[in-house]
């Protein structure tokens, strides 16, 4: 798996500002988005399956997730903020396992 070229912006509602590859695609939140660069292409689905999307939902998180896939053949730019203000943590999944429990509303 090839790690995401990404920057934190700001300070008290981050933004994070992730660069694509061509190909490469980055899983959020719906509705997350604050902008995008041409050549990205926005699928809005069900993560998982109907029966985790009803597991996300019933824990307050959203029933769809938004996939952008960088579909150019060059460099693209997404960037995805909370609808709260806080901070964007970097967590570096191979020291857990490859899986960390968050409390709701964490993507």
């Amino acid at each position: 798996m090839r790690r995401l070229d990404h920057k934190i912006i700001g300070d008290a509602l981050e933004t994070l500002e992730v660069r694509l590859s061509p190909g490469q695609s980055l899983l959020a939140e719906t509705g997350a988005m604050l902008y995008m660069s041409d050549g990205i292409d926005m699928r809005t689905n069900i993560s998982g399956g109907l029966w985790q999307g009803l597991k996300r939902k019933m824990s307050g998180e959203t029933f769809f997730v938004t996939t952008y896939v960088n579909t150019s053949q060059d460099y693209a730019t997404v960037g995805v903020a909370s609808y709260y203000p806080g901070k964007i943590h970097e967590i570096d999944l191979t020291l857990y396992g490859g899986t960390f429990y968050c409390q709701s509303r964490c993507f």
